[in-house]
């Protein structure tokens, strides 16, 4: 089953905060295409870069726990 969704965090958008609304829509799809679909982005600019890169372990953080949660349901049910 895939996962529902992914989560934007207070403290992803913190760091988004100097970004201007272009560079967030393409951060966002960014994160979506990673969610969704496993799809690295490679940013040519390094602001973009060093914002990815956190954003991205929140992404992968996120898709671990949720597959901890998932295998303990399992053993629930």
């Amino acid at each position: 089953m895939a996962k529902p969704g992914f989560y934007i965090w207070f403290k992803t958008l913190d760091r988004m905060s100097e970004m201007t609304t272009t560079e967030k829509g393409e951060m966002l799809v960014a994160a979506e295409n990673y969610a969704r679909n496993g799809i690295d982005t490679v940013f040519k600019d390094r602001f973009m870069r060093s914002i990815w890169i956190n954003v991205k372990a929140d992404l992968d953080a996120d898709d671990t726990a949720y597959e901890k949660e998932r295998a303990r349901n399992q053993i629930k049910g």
